[in-house]
């Protein structure tokens, strides 16, 4: 009886971030299927979509690059 009122409030919790018509039928559902919670994906934002500083160059070969400018 434990588990089955676990079973209701973790699939409560599904419910909860889903959407759906009937509360009663997606619990029903949700238990006899044994859905599992939704993997959070990371939203990638385009601001920090660069890469920082690098060493891909010597202090030399920067300032080398200055000058030709």
């Amino acid at each position: 009886m434990i588990l089955l009122r676990f079973a209701i409030i973790l699939k409560y919790k599904i419910a909860k971030s889903s959407t759906y018509d009937n509360l009663i039928g997606f619990l029903i559902s949700a238990i006899k299927k044994d859905y599992k919670e939704p993997i959070k994906q990371i939203k990638n934002n385009r601001f920090h979509n660069f890469e920082g500083r690098t060493s891909k160059y010597t202090k030399q070969e920067l300032e080398e690059k200055l000058k030709r400018k």
